[in-house]
């Protein structure tokens, strides 16, 4: 009898560690993916802020020289594969508005920085 109620005392043990384990598991993976989404904040927040600054350069820049063509002193980055289209394409139509160049102008500008989906959409 002591045999048996040593094996169902190991055997509940057993039974009581492996949740315990799966518990511990989830609990690191979520703090990771926390972790992770953070950082994925931040780095979203100062791209934000970089876009903003260069926005604002750009529209005083446009205010103090206005004798030089809008469409000179622009420099795209070209939209990379992680690159989210939207926030481009916002960011791309503030720059634009902000410089005064004519929306019917746009395509012109916007078509060679495009790869991907986004040069198959706009085809």
């Amino acid at each position: 009898m002591d045999e048996e109620l040593q094996r169902l005392l190991q055997q509940l043990a057993a039974d009581r560690v492996q949740p315990e384990r799966e518990f511990d598991e989830q609990r690191k993976w979520r703090e990771e993916e926390q972790v992770q989404q953070g950082k994925d904040r931040k780095r979203h927040d100062e791209e934000t802020r970089a876009y903003l600054d260069l926005i604002a350069k750009l529209a005083e820049t446009r205010k103090t020289d206005s004798t030089k063509p809008a469409s000179l002193s622009v420099k795209l980055v070209p939209l990379g594969a992680e690159d989210d289209v939207e926030a481009y394409l916002v960011t791309f139509e503030r720059i634009w508005t902000a410089h005064g160049i004519d929306e019917n102008r746009w395509a012109h500008f916007l078509a060679p920085q495009l790869t991907g989906k986004a040069q198959l959409e706009l085809g």
